[in-house]
C-alpha cells in the first residue's frame, strides 16, 4: 500500500501547495465529494478547502459538477501526470532558450 504522506510530498515536488496535495490525494480515494467531505477527509480547514479547490481546477486536476452541494472529481492520475510532464518539458523549453 502507498503511504499517502509520500504521495503528498511527491506532488509538492510538482509545485502543489501541502493542502492542494492533500485535496487531490483525497479525491483520487474517493472519486467524488463535496467541499465539506474532503476537508473532513484532508484536514484541510473548511475556510481554505474552497480556495485549494479552486485552484486544482484552474490547474486541470480536478472537475466541479455545479450543485448544492458542489461536486469534485479529481482526474485520472495518469493524466495529471502527463500535464505535468507537459509543464515540465515547456519549462525546460524556457531555460534553454534564455
Amino acid at each position: 500500500m502507498i503511504e499517502i504522506d509520500a504521495v503528498v510530498e511527491k506532488l509538492r515536488g510538482f509545485g502543489l501547495t501541502p493542502y492542494e496535495a492533500k485535496a487531490f490525494v483525497t479525491l483520487v480515494h474517493l472519486s467524488e465529494a463535496s467541499a465539506r467531505e474532503i476537508s473532513d477527509y484532508a484536514k484541510i480547514p473548511r475556510t481554505k478547502v474552497y480556495d485549494v479547490l479552486k485552484k486544482l481546477a484552474e490547474k486541470g486536476f480536478i472537475e466541479v459538477q455545479p450543485g448544492n452541494p458542489a461536486l469534485f472529481r479529481a482526474l485520472e492520475p495518469l493524466e495529471v501526470a502527463g500535464k505535468l510532464q507537459q509543464e515540465m518539458v515547456g519549462r525546460i523549453k524556457e531555460f534553454v532558450t534564455l
